[in-house]
């Protein structure tokens, strides 16, 4: 106890001790502007050497722009003369290309009369049997076009079952993510209405033991922003428990997806498979008469003008188990309802200590 709390003890009177309170209180006010014009001070000082650097950067920096000013004209006129030796010498071998090409051109033009004549027969003569490959090509290439659009179909059609599997995983972790972020926030909750209780017994207990007026005023203030406190925790419940809400049907609707997907998939593969083997059952018996005539010499030499068919082992038909089993395995997942009442449960249990965020409570991005 300092000897001007002691003063009312040893004087009677309570001016003495009202004039003892009053020189404190001035006395402590005169060390904090004293403390504020120290601290403008440096300020000051601190803005004055700041413009002074900036300044000298300012000055070094037209230092340099001048200089890279002088190198690049210096380097723009040495390219500009490299520039006018190369365009002289290009114009001289264009001239001497000019004058060889001329004389080449000649020699090809009597090289290709002549040959035009000899290819014109040449050409009338395999014009019949480039026609006849070129069809049975065209063919090929259609049913090869045909499979490898089947295939690649089918491909995209797995490539996007993947692609909602992992939608699905992620939107079950954002699940896990709400549903943490909600246990954290009812936590919270009850901690804060628990300060705010502690608040509103401490101005009650002001209230009661008559405190001075400075006091119950803070009192009063600590009260309200605790129930202030209280109310933003009670408004970030609700949100954690929409963002679960969202949460849950985003994730119903990526297993609503994957769902469509693995059946267009399992329908897909299976209409390929019964196209194989109609293929298969149609060429059969086509199969049988040419190797018939490829054994009849005869046959041979009198080309029927057919074409083989595609062998059915080519078409490609993709039965892939992986999809149904992630499509399982995503179904047994365990329900977002079920942790959401989980989370509740845990939250009405937790002790009356500070939750981690209590302290430094800083809300979550979510995606």
């Amino acid at each position: 106890m300092t000897r001007t709390e002691e003063l009312p003890d040893l004087i009677p009177g309570g001016h003495l001790a009202q004039v003892a309170t009053a020189t404190t209180t001035l006395a402590q006010l005169y060390g904090l502007r004293r403390d504020a014009i120290e601290r403008q001070h440096l300020e000051e000082m601190r803005d004055l050497q700041r413009q002074q650097e900036r300044a000298e950067t300012l000055q070094r920096q037209e230092e340099r722009d001048q200089q890279r000013q002088a190198e690049r004209a210096s380097d723009k006129l040495e390219r500009r003369q490299d520039q006018a030796e190369r365009d002289l010498l290009m114009q001289q071998r264009r001239e001497a290309d000019k004058v060889e090409r001329r004389q080449e051109q000649a020699e090809r033009e009597q090289r290709i009369q002549e040959q035009r004549e000899a290819e014109k027969q040449e050409r009338r003569q395999e014009m019949l049997a480039r026609e006849q490959e070129r069809d049975a090509k065209t063919d090929e290439r259609n049913r090869q076009r045909e499979a490898e659009m089947a295939a690649r179909e089918q491909e995209r059609r797995r490539n996007r079952i993947g692609q909602l599997e992992g939608r699905a995983e992620r939107a079950k972790l954002d699940i896990g993510e709400a549903i943490g972020e909600l246990r954290e926030a009812e936590r919270r909750l009850e901690w804060l209405k628990k300060e705010a209780a502690l608040k509103h017994d401490e101005f009650a207990e002001a209230l009661e033991s008559k405190a001075p007026k400075w006091q119950l005023q803070r009192a009063d203030d600590n009260a309200r922003r605790a129930d202030e406190e209280v109310r933003r925790g009670g408004a970030h419940v609700k949100k954690a428990e929409g963002r679960v809400t969202r949460a849950e049907a985003a994730y119903r609707r990526e297993l609503d997806a994957l769902t469509e997907a693995q059946r267009d998939y399992n329908n897909h593969t299976k209409a390929g498979q019964q196209t194989a083997e109609q293929k298969a059952m149609a060429e059969q018996p086509e199969a049988e008469q040419e190797q018939a005539a490829t054994n009849d010499p005869a046959a041979e030499q009198q080309p029927t003008g057919q074409e083989p068919e595609p062998n059915p082992g080519d078409s490609l038909v993709i039965a892939d188990p992986e999809g149904a089993e992630a499509l399982e395995a995503a179904r047994h997942v365990v329900t977002p309802a079920e942790g959401h009442e989980a989370a509740k449960s845990t939250s009405s249990t937790t002790a009356a200590a500070p939750p981690a965020a209590a302290q430094e409570h800083k809300p979550r991005k979510t995606r």
